[in-house]
């Protein structure tokens, strides 16, 4: 798994808005930014237009792929994208760069093939009750998520990591968790998929994007170095229990109301947990606002 190191790091032009943000927000995308259903994000536009005013990068969280969140019709500017549930870091050429580090995509854990390989060596009766990505057309991916046929393409490109609609009982989720534990890989659970990964994860990338900021922000490394006028607050948002790790691991962690499931319960955040006041983009919005109104960073920004 990668690490970060601080040797012969520079700050390349499009590195400025990381070197003066007071904030970084992390967020998933279905049932999030996007409606769960119709994947519409335009109840969302004010607090994005909020946060690009205050100059807060936005970076995604995903288990869309890199391809996926490309084709979206939000611009998140020069920032990491994070997909495939934090299995894939891809970054902007020269960001976060180094004379050994020319950018691309960064992996946590195994391959694809590798995946696709352990589940050819499951058992019959739980193999026939997993129907991945990988097993779909196209077309089959479109009818069950409501993509459109030339996203379902792009959602079908993964690089380390194969949703699944489970087609068995709990006992059966059980033995398929246990054995993907014993042979190094876990299973997550998202709005409508199981997730098949190995190590890492989305709160590894998350914090993997932070101990970068850190480097080209030398003041974030301590604490008592942190001038007043210039604060820095991470926030994430997610809906699902593949966001759980994610929240708790940052400053501001906010819970999309999921209308598929049970509200998430987090006990060991390192934070605060918000909870928004409706689901998806609308309670996206309301949430960000309301704290950003709290933190009161707009009066910071007017004063700089």
């Amino acid at each position: 798994m990668p690490s970060p190191t601080n040797d012969g790091y520079n700050v390349p032009g499009d590195m400025t808005i990381f070197t003066t943000c007071p904030a970084v927000v992390f967020t998933d995308l279905d049932g999030c930014l996007l409606d769960h259903h119709d994947y519409d994000h335009l109840p969302a536009k004010p607090a994005r237009s909020r946060l690009k005013e205050l100059g807060i990068p936005l970076i995604p969280v995903t288990s869309k792929t890199a391809a996926e969140i490309r084709a979206l019709d939000i611009d998140f500017g020069s920032v990491p994208l994070i997909s495939e549930n934090g299995m894939v870091i891809d970054l902007p050429p020269h960001l976060f760069s180094s004379p050994h580090d020319k950018g691309g995509p960064i992996f946590a854990g195994k391959p694809y093939n590798e995946i696709l390989a352990f589940l050819q060596t499951l058992p019959a009766s739980l193999r026939a009750s997993i129907n991945g990505f990988h097993d779909m057309s196209a077309a089959e991916i479109a009818a069950v998520t409501g993509l459109k046929d030339v996203d379902a393409v792009r959602a079908k490109a993964r690089q380390a990591s194969e949703p699944f609609l489970w087609q068995g009982d709990e006992a059966g989720i059980a033995e398929l968790s246990a054995l993907a534990t014993a042979n190094g890989f876990k299973l997550t659970q998202g709005g409508r998929f199981y997730h098949l990964l190995s190590e890492g994860g989305k709160d590894w990338a998350v914090n993997w994007v932070i101990d970068h900021l850190k480097l080209i922000r030398p003041e974030l490394l301590r604490t008592d170095l942190i001038r007043p006028d210039r604060p820095f607050h991470t926030i994430a948002l997610g809906d699902s229990a593949n966001d759980k790790a994610m929240l708790a691991s940052v400053d501001y962690g906010i819970i999309i109301p999921n209308p598929g499931g049970s509200g998430l319960v987090i006990s060991d955040a390192s934070g605060r947990i918000i909870r928004a006041p409706h689901v998806g983009p609308r309670g996206w919005n309301a949430a960000i606002m309301g704290l950003l109104d709290e933190l009161d960073l707009d009066t910071l920004a007017s004063t700089k």
